[in-house]
């Protein structure tokens, strides 16, 4: 259900090129940044680094999300480990913190080229781990991050690649990272124009959101806005309002959910300020394109009581 727990050791060769090797110290790409290996003390032992690690583990991170040139150092180190040691679950983790890279992004070119770099670690991921379920679901999710930066209605024809792809995630295991597969496609059914220009069906949103919770969707944050995006266009601003509060409940218990859990309330008040601003269109603003660099400011503390077990 959550991140790849075992070790398992590929072939080297099948894991990553000279070529991407170059991408990942790419000007184009990084920003001037302190020496974030000097910080980190050019650590060897990176096992704090496992998204599915206690969530105490968070706090060591989360300051990072200040300086996307940091988040885009670790997920160099993080990468290089994979290489070296051909150990699968380390790919895994790289791609996730790829995620949080573009996230820390501001919208536009930048936030497309970070997609880019994203689906291409996938791509080479794949390479290493063909028959497994994470190279395809974080290939879909940076293909689907570039369609939101470029805009939904100027990205539609990347739906024939993307389509057969979360496919394919669905068929592997759709208890993948809680059910992730299926608030994909809900978020996917909810953005799109309807027939005859693509196939958008908010209702058949709101039932696939549903499927989350069967995988235990409903203890990640992005649950949450992506159940209220939808309930913005069944039920009205009201009832998604309310959505966005049950956030508050959460009790994250590691490293991801933690992450999940801030980030989710600091999304949920730029959404709410959207609509109190009447800026929300479903085509052309989406919480996922918000920075969380200002996160880092403003603290959401975990629900009072909450265990920080793995």
């Amino acid at each position: 259900m959550g991140f790849t727990r075992k070790s398992t050791l590929l072939n080297r060769r099948h894991v990553v090129g000279g070529g991407l090797a170059s991408l990942l110290v790419s000007p184009a790409i990084a920003q001037d940044s302190d020496n974030l290996r000097s910080r980190f003390g050019n650590p060897t032992d990176i096992e704090w680094l496992d998204p599915m690690a206690p969530m105490a583990n968070y706090e060591r991170i989360r300051h990072l999300f200040q300086e996307p040139a940091d988040v885009y150092e670790l997920v160099k180190i993080i990468w290089e480990r994979f290489d070296r040691s051909g150990d699968i679950r380390y790919g895994e983790w790289a791609l996730s913190y790829s995620f949080m890279w573009w996230q820390t992004l501001p919208p536009g070119g930048q936030r497309i080229k970070a997609a880019q770099v994203g689906r291409i670690l996938a791509e080479h991921y794949m390479r290493a781990d063909d028959k497994g379920v994470v190279g395809p679901f974080w290939w879909t999710m940076f293909k689907g991050s570039e369609a939101l930066a470029r805009g939904v209605v100027d990205s539609l024809h990347m739906l024939r690649e993307f389509i057969p792809m979360l496919d394919q995630v669905e068929e592997r295991d759709p208890s993948y990272l809680y059910g992730a597969v299926h608030m994909v496609r809900a978020k996917l059914l909810a953005k799109l124009p309807p027939f005859p220009m693509s196939y958008g069906n908010v209702k058949k949103a709101a039932q696939m959101i549903e499927r989350c919770r069967e995988y235990n969707g409903d203890r990640v944050g992005l649950y949450y806005i992506t159940r209220a995006e939808i309930e913005l266009q069944l039920a009205g601003e009201q009832r998604a309002l309310q959505t966005l509060d049950e956030l508050q409940t959460l009790c994250p218990s590691n490293l991801f959910l933690g992450f999940n859990y801030e980030m989710g309330l600091f999304l949920a008040d730029k959404f709410r300020q959207a609509l109190a601003a009447d800026k929300y269109d479903k085509y052309t603003w989406d919480p996922l394109l918000e920075s969380i660099r200002e996160l880092v400011d403003a603290s959401y503390p975990p629900t009072p009581g909450c265990g920080s077990g793995g």
